[in-house]
């Protein structure tokens, strides 16, 4: 148990490195320094950051090394083209399965984000939009679907901090809204209008 603890603050502090900017797309890890500086031991930090790659922050070179993640236009495309396949698959069984309780989370999200739009750093937002898109996948209590909606929008995150050359966190707000009736509303075809309207605003060079 204390190691996994261990593994894990050290997972939360490279993520604050990457969210921060002091690692960035392409980054590499000196497993050396970076254990001295977070004063651990090679093995759980090598642990923490297997489970970063699992989790899409980083990527594995065997006797190369360890980096941050960087895409290329055509992932950037595919990492949004899973997200809506995913998202718009699920449309039905969300509209089956959402209650009271989970449209309140929802509402609870959408207005920290409307209230902090215009002042919020990226990493903020993209940290609360990522809280959206999960809280909605959990609608459909299915763990396998969440697992990879995890992989895919801590990409996503990272994709708007370091990729988004767009001013569309307003208009993502607004079809977040549009999710959020039509789970109200019971209304499938409109639930997948807001999500493919909300993989569109992606703006990236």
């Amino acid at each position: 148990m204390k190691d996994n603890v261990i593994v894990n603050s050290i997972c939360e502090c490279i993520k604050e490195k990457i969210l921060s900017k002091e690692m960035f797309p392409g980054y590499r890890i000196v497993e050396d320094e970076l254990s001295a500086e977070l004063g651990v031991s090679r093995t759980p930090l090598r642990r923490a950051l297997i489970k970063l790659q699992y989790e899409g922050f980083l990527y594995i070179i065997p006797n190369r090394g360890t980096y941050v993640v960087q895409f290329t236009p055509e992932e950037i495309a595919h990492i949004y083209e899973a997200r809506l396949c995913l998202e718009e698959g699920m449309a039905p069984s969300l509209i089956q399965r959402v209650t009271e309780e989970d449209i309140c989370a929802l509402k609870v999200i959408h207005e920290k984000i409307r209230a902090e739009i215009h002042t919020m750093s990226p990493a903020d937002y993209s940290m609360l939009n990522k809280e959206f898109h999960l809280r909605l996948v959990s609608i459909a209590k299915n763990d396998h679907l969440k697992r990879f909606a995890e992989e895919i929008h801590n990409r996503v995150a990272l994709l708007l901090i370091y990729y988004d050359n767009s001013s569309n966190s307003v208009d993502s707000v607004l079809r977040h809204e549009e999710m959020i009736k039509a789970l109200e509303q019971k209304n499938p075809d409109a639930l997948i209008r807001a999500i493919r309207a909300d993989s569109q605003l992606a703006n990236y060079r």
